[in-house]
């Protein structure tokens, strides 16, 4: 496929490659995360200076409860919640329980 894409293309697959030289093998060492995606998010959290609220569950097939650790661990004011119950799908299989979660952040920071 990069063969094909690179005679398609020359310069968006030169770029592609400078990308995942200069930005995703760097964070791929430092993180050890399988997709590039993940690895610029991390790295990044640091920049987000309000306070936030993560929500996952331990029942969630998509997101890893070591992810959700490590960008807990990386923000620099924020608060993870692990729910029992729910899939991936928090919104539509939790909403109650959701809605209390963001209700309790909210109260504890003073915005309600």
């Amino acid at each position: 496929m990069d063969a094909k894409f690179a005679e398609c293309n020359p310069a968006k697959m030169a770029a592609r490659r400078n990308l995942l030289d200069q930005v995703y093998l760097p964070v791929q060492k430092e993180t050890s995360r399988p997709f590039p995606a993940t690895f610029v998010l991390l790295v990044s959290l640091d920049a987000i200076t309000c306070p936030v609220l993560i929500i996952g569950s331990v029942n969630d097939k998509l997101v890893r409860l070591d992810d959700l650790h490590e960008m807990n661990n990386r923000f620099r004011d924020s608060r993870l919640k692990v729910l029992k119950g729910p899939g991936h799908m928090i919104p539509l299989e939790a909403p109650k329980e959701l809605g209390n979660e963001i209700n309790s952040f909210y109260r504890a920071r003073g915005f309600l």
